[in-house]
Order: C-alpha cells, then sequence, then structure tokens
C-alpha cells in the first residue's frame, strides 16, 4: 500500500526517513516557533509553503533556487530520486547537449511513456538557505506544469523535515551524507556532494526496542552506510531473533562489506524461516551464482519465478539471474507472456529491448531481435541502451557496418559505456580494423577491467 497526502497532511508532519521515522503531530500556537526542535540551537533551513495547484492538492511545495534561478518544488517520499523537468532546466540555463552531461536511463512519466533522462552538475541548488554545490541531478524530459522539481527520497533520506500546515512552513536539517548524488554513482562514480552551511543533525537518540533499530538499519541500508546497518540490524536480531526480513538486511549490508560467508549465512536462515519468500530465494539465488553453485542459483531463480504472480513485473527482478547463469532459454519463457500481457505499458520499450539483448546473447532469433530493439527504438526514441542491444544483434548477423553505427550512437549518449566500446571494438576487429578494434577494446578495459568476461559465455571474447 502507499500512504498519500490524504493522510499525511492531516497535520503537522514530520518526516526523519535516516531513523526510519515519518510522525503526524498537532501544534497551536506556534507561529513565531522553531519547530525543527532537534536542531538545539543549531543552523536550520525554513522557508514558506507554496498553495497546491487545486483545492485539494495537499502536496508539499516550496521555492528554491537552481543556478540561482526560482523553481517551484514538489516533495515526494514515494519518489525514489530526484528529477528536475527538462523545461525547467532549459530556463535555469541547462544545456543538454553539453560535454559532461551523461544520458540516463528512461524514466516514468505522465502517461504510458517513457521519458528520456539525463544526468547533469549544478552549480547550486538553495533551499531556505541551505545550499548544495556542484551536486549531480537527473533531468527528465518532462514539461510538468505543476512544478519544476520533484525533490525525491534521496533528499528525505539526507535531511530532517518538519512540514507545519498550521503555520505554513518548512524546517530543514541536513543530517550529513550524500544528497542528489546517492542514486547516480552507479552511473557518473562516486561524488561527494553535501549541504553547505547546514550543521544541525537529527542528534543521537538511541532506539528503544528491536524495530527501532531495525528501522534505523534499514534507513542506513539506504544512505549506504553498511557498517552502521550491520551493527543496528545485530542489536535488533539479538533482541528479537528469527526475524527474516532483518536477516535480509544485514545479509545486504554483509555483502555491500565484502564478507560473503555472513551474507550467505544470513540469506540461508532467512530461506529457512521464510521459504516461500520470492525476495529472499532471489537474493541467495545471486549469493550463489557468486560461489559458483550454478545448479543451486537455478533451483532458487526458478523457485522465485513460481512465488511471484503470474504476468507481474517482479518477476523480471529474476532475469538478472538467469543472464548470469547463462539461460536465455528461462530469461524468453519468462519475458514472453509478459510481454503479452504488457502491450500497452509504458515500460514496453524496455521489455522489448530485454528480449532482443536476451536473443542476441543466445544468437537465436535474431529476424525478432532486430525487428524488437527497432521497435523499441521508435518508441522511446535512441536510448544508448536499445543501440547497444540492436549492435549485438547485428554483430550476430554479421552486419559489421550496422552494428558499428549503433555502437557509435550508444557511445555517443554514454562515452563511458564499457561493453559498447569493447563490441565497437569486436565488430571493428571482425570488419578488419584489427587496430581501430584493439584500441577501442583497450579503452573499454580501462573503464572495467572485467568487461570481457559478459559475452565469454556468448562466444565473443576479446
Amino acid at each position: 500500500g502507499v500512504i498519500g497526502q490524504n493522510i499525511l497532511a492531516f497535520a503537522d508532519t514530520e518526516y526523519d526517513l535516516a531513523n526510519g521515522t515519518v510522525n503526524l503531530m498537532k501544534t497551536e500556537g506556534c507561529g513565531g516557533t522553531n519547530l525543527a526542535y532537534w536542531a538545539q540551537g543549531k543552523f536550520y533551513a525554513m522557508t514558506p509553503l507554496l498553495p497546491g495547484a487545486y483545492e485539494m492538492d495537499r502536496h508539499i511545495y516550496a521555492e528554491g533556487q537552481v543556478n540561482g534561478h526560482t523553481v517551484k518544488l514538489m516533495f515526494d517520499t514515494g519518489a525514489p530520486t530526484t528529477v528536475m523537468n527538462r523545461a525547467a532546466a532549459e530556463r535555469a540555463g541547462i544545456d543538454l547537449s553539453a560535454p559532461g552531461v551523461v544520458e540516463s536511463e528512461g524514466m516514468g512519466g505522465i502517461g504510458r511513456k517513457q521519458r528520456r533522462s539525463w544526468i547533469v552538475r549544478l552549480d547550486s541548488f538553495e533551499l531556505g538557505g541551505e545550499q548544495i554545490s556542484h551536486t549531480p541531478i537527473r533531468v527528465i524530459d518532462e514539461n510538468e506544469q505543476t512544478f519544476d522539481v520533484l525533490v525525491g527520497a534521496d533528499f528525505f533520506l539526507s535531511h530532517h523535515l518538519f512540514v507545519s500546515r498550521a503555520t505554513r512552513r518548512l524546517f530543514v536539517t541536513y543530517n550529513g551524507g550524500p544528497v542528489f548524488s546517492l542514486t547516480t554513482d552507479g552511473e557518473i562514480g562516486e561524488l561527494s556532494t553535501r549541504a553547505e552551511g547546514n550543521v544541525a543533525s537529527s542528534g543521537d537518540a538511541v532506539p528503544v526496542d528491536a524495530a527501532g533499530f531495525a528501522r534505523r538499519a534499514n534507513a542506513r541500508l539506504s544512505r549506504r552506510d553498511w557498517s552502521g546497518a550491520v551493527a543496528d540490524f545485530d542489536e535488533a536480531l539479538r533482541r528479537q531473533a528469527d526475524q527474516p526480513e532483518w536477516l535480509r538486511g544485514r545479509a545486504e549490508a554483509h555483502g555491500r562489506l565484502g564478507d560473503g560467508a555472513k551474507a550467505r549465512a544470513d540469506f540461508d536462515r532467512a530461506v529457512a524461516l521464510a521459504p516461500d519468500d520470492p525476495e529472499l530465494l532471489l537474493r541467495r539465488g545471486f549469493g550463489r551464482a557468486e560461489d559458483g553453485d550454478k545448479a543451486g542459483a537455478l533451483a532458487d531463480a526458478d523457485a522465485a519465478v513460481a512465488r511471484f504472480p503470474a504476468g507481474s513485473f517482479d518477476r523480471l527482478k529474476v532475469l538478472g539471474l538467469f543472464e548470469r547463469l547463462h539461460r536465455p532459454d528461462r530469461e524468453l519463457a519468462l519475458l514472453d507472456p509478459i510481454i503479452a500481457l504488457h502491450k500497452d505499458d509504458r515500460m514496453l520499450g524496455e521489455l522489448l529491448n530485454t528480449r532482443c539483448w536476451a536473443r542476441a546473447l543466445a544468437n537465436i532469433a535474431l529476424d525478432q531481435a532486430l525487428a524488437d530493439c527497432s521497435t523499441a527504438i521508435r518508441r522511446d526514441g535512441p536510448r544508448g541502451a536499445y543501440l547497444d542491444s540492436r549492435g549485438l544483434v547485428r554483430v550476430r548477423r554479421g552486419d559489421w557496418t550496422g552494428a558499428i553505427a549503433d555502437y557509435d550512437a550508444a557511445i555517443a549518449a554514454n562515452p563511458k559505456a564499457a561493453p559498447s566500446l569493447f563490441m565497437r571494438g569486436w565488430a571493428k576487429r571482425a570488419s578488419g580494423a584489427a587496430e581501430a578494434g584493439a584500441a577501442d577494446m583497450a579503452a573499454a578495459r580501462a573503464i572495467d577491467p572485467d568487461v570481457a568476461e559478459r559475452f565469454v559465455a556468448a562466444g565473443l571474447a576479446g
């Protein structure tokens, strides 16, 4: 379920996601009071709330600045990442074709279609006296009229907010850690971005029970504080043992810290407690694949598929494990019925691209694979991932010229796409341009030393 603003706007609302809590409060006679009670005399940002777009609109709106230009912000904990509308970005002087701008994944907007998105670097983002300098932020190809920037969970996890409907003010303090870069590191590399001039924190209040420690542990997972998460899950499980959800969280943190043995032990224990939980089976399957236990990993993958609802997008979570196990037959058996059920969904382009990629890796049904990729490109535009998949289909068909053209376009969209660089080199070498091919492969390995490994099982080793 989703808790919406018809509940959250019933009273004043405190958002302390870094400690895993949201509180509803009723305040009276607080017009001149600092409601950031946790700040204890330290700096806090404060800004007026803006009215909603229509009479029953209860969303949280405030004014901010991007690169010195005024923008309208809408705050939404349900959005995993902060995004800026393209129209607002262009008004703020952001050039999406400038060097350093990275085309990102397609994102959902209004309606069924996926929108293009980019990661850009802002000079500054300001809210109520707090400034975040040189931060990455996502821009979506949307011309939303209600707001300019949708401020998502990445901001909430790094800040403590009090939304006072009674006084129509927003109070904010910075907790520390990454802000908008929380969700962009995987695409553009790790960046250290933080709020400047805002040093108040949510305090060092210690949870009082097992559930409190588990809530804080999950929040620390979201903020990538792996050691802190392990410590909190340890305490939660010490107070209340045999909770599969907490074991899964601790296993994830152990894995992020490189302790595979402890992660696997926690997953085994969690699956023993909840053998019908598909998420647990899937996570253990990835661990088994990492250990070389292909039979065990495949058994977990098949069991997870059987426990996810038929035709649901949840089943797509298993695709990565099937690909790691080099089982395109299982991938296609999973994809075909989902695509048949979701022909009008905005994710159709991504689904077609995934099926195109699976067929290309397996070197089967290449005409259908080419049709899938081409349909996805016509539907969603020339996204780098789609062009990369079609390039592989053309490699399989021996169409070196077409493959190189697709890889050229994919690399233009993302110059650090190591797989596209590697396979462009492969196509160049196959076409007779050995020196140029070797240069591309070397450039790909410089970005990702293990890039060739993903193509070995497909017979495309470098």
